[in-house]
């Protein structure tokens, strides 16, 4: 595996990961 496609997996995952811990805060706040 290249370093790059590495690179892109992790940051889809983490975009993934902040756009779910958002919508979380934002569902337990309303």
């Amino acid at each position: 595996m290249s370093l790059r496609r590495l690179i892109r997996i992790i940051l889809c995952a983490s975009l993934i990961v902040i756009s779910l811990a958002f919508a979380f805060s934002l569902y337990t706040t309303v």
